[in-house]
């Protein structure tokens, strides 16, 4: 699942244009995987694969891991996410659940 959403904002973020990248996740396994330090977990060394290759391209983007504690916002955005059926993509307003959450955060 990790492994798949950051697939899907790598792509996202290259059909914006929104380079270089820096990915986060708190999914130290994927991380890890991506960065060729554990070898691969067959159910998900496909997306690992694409992962890599995606970031091969643009050399000036990284993964990296970050604990979940130091990415709360993050996470919180992927719990309101799962409500939704099918993907949500913004590039100017936000939905009003993602600037409730930012509120929360905020104040």
């Amino acid at each position: 699942m990790e492994a798949e959403a950051i697939l899907f904002g790598i792509q996202v973020a290259q059909q914006a244009e929104c380079l270089p990248m820096i990915i986060e996740s708190d999914s130290i396994e994927v991380v890890e995987l991506v960065l060729n330090r554990k070898g691969s977990m067959t159910e998900i060394s496909w997306t690992v694969e694409e992962i890599k290759q995606r970031l091969m391209n643009h050399n000036t983007s990284s993964i990296q891991f970050a604990p979940r504690k130091c990415n709360a916002i993050a996470h919180s955005i992927a719990k309101v996410a799962s409500d939704f059926e099918n993907p949500v993509i913004w590039l100017e307003e936000f939905p009003i659940q993602i600037m409730m959450l930012f509120s929360k955060f905020i104040n």
